[in-house]
């Protein structure tokens, strides 16, 4: 089984090979071309990415105010990452749920 590590910084790695990084809740692939097990690298990394997520998430859960802002654009940012964005919808007070991007 391939070993996947995320470092402090939202660097993910698999057996010492980088394959993205961690941004807020979002991952974000490195060009895997050339890479001759880049498939099995990135299944490691996505059995990692599951539990750093749901830990993030409860971080997030636990966080003071002051660790969340909300800024002009809609855009939430926790610990300076952007992990949400209010937008206008057709019914108001009705949550939905979309990627930031």
């Amino acid at each position: 089984m391939l070993e996947a590590e995320i470092g402090e910084n939202g660097s993910v790695s698999v057996e010492g090979h980088a394959v993205g990084h961690l941004k807020g809740f979002k991952f974000v692939a490195d060009s895997s071309e050339g890479v001759k097990d880049a498939k099995a690298l990135n299944a490691a990394a996505a059995k990692a990415l599951s539990a750093e997520i749901e830990k993030r998430a409860d971080r997030l859960g636990a966080s003071p105010n002051s660790d969340i802002v909300l800024g002009n654009d809609g855009t939430m940012r926790w610990l300076g990452e952007a992990v949400a964005k209010l937008a206008k919808g057709d019914t108001p007070f009705k949550a939905s749920c979309n990627h930031v991007s």
